[in-house]
């Protein structure tokens, strides 16, 4: 069932329910306390739900919109909730596409653990798949990304490399997940 609003108590239940049906209609501004699915990923054995959250103001501090993305690992026919995070803080509300050149690609954001990660960042219009080649296999997906945030979600046990490619396979991105130093602290 679709969670009934897109306050921050829903996220997880909106996370879920993405990974059945895909992403909701998104609003045009972002209210204190919403968490707002945007872009998504679902491998044979991982899937992650990039949102973006609306932190209310506090004390001195203005209210700020944060990245915050949540991971799942297949188990059985079930997705399993794994970990997240995010980074971030911006003081606009509104959710409007991020301005990059179109064949711009870049995933510099990570999250994870217990074997998984995420990697988050901003593509361009011309980014069209997304790829995950681990253990010889590739696992392509189109970007869903309609703000231009984007997330792509692999194991974390063993390394992977992650591609952004156009509509014409030109590769945008291409880089090792986990990436260098990731984990290291983990």
């Amino acid at each position: 069932m679709q969670p009934p609003s897109f306050d921050d108590r829903f996220s997880g239940a909106w996370s879920s329910w993405v990974l059945e049906h895909g992403l909701p209609a998104i609003p045009d501004q972002l209210g204190d306390g919403e968490s707002v699915p945007v872009s998504w990923w679902s491998g044979p054995d991982t899937a992650a739900v990039l949102h973006l959250r609306r932190r209310p103001a506090e004390d001195d501090e203005p209210a700020r919109t944060e990245v915050d993305v949540e991971l799942f690992e297949r188990r059985g026919e079930l997705w399993d909730t794994g970990p997240g995070g995010g980074a971030g803080g911006w003081e606009e509300a509104a959710l409007t596409r991020v301005y990059v050149p179109a064949d711009h690609a870049d995933l510099s954001g990570a999250v994870g653990g217990t074997g998984l990660i995420a990697l988050w960042g901003e593509v361009g219009t011309a980014a069209a798949s997304v790829e995950v080649e681990q253990d010889g296999h590739v696992v392509r997906r189109p970007v869903v990304a309609p703000l231009g945030w984007v997330v792509v979600s692999t194991s974390a046990r063993r390394p992977s490399t992650v591609r952004v490619r156009d509509a014409g396979e030109r590769v945008l991105l291409e880089q090792p997940a986990p990436p260098a130093g990731w984990g290291s602290s983990r």
